[in-house]
């Protein structure tokens, strides 16, 4: 086996670089940045639906 920590249950090398770690929390915070503004364009539409609704 060559060196570096190995997950032997699934026959893959564990560590990463620092460079890949920083890529990742990139897309990471991508990804979560864009959900973030999906989920805030849901609760304002519903809370328009909400506000016609009772203004009605």
């Amino acid at each position: 086996m060559a060196e570096g920590n190995y997950d032997t249950s699934r026959g893959f090398k564990a560590t990463i670089s620092q460079k890949e770690l920083q890529a990742f929390e990139e897309r990471k915070n991508k990804i979560l940045n864009e959900l973030k503004v999906k989920i805030l364009a849901i609760i304002w539409e519903a809370q328009k639906k909400v506000y016609w609704i009772n203004s009605s």
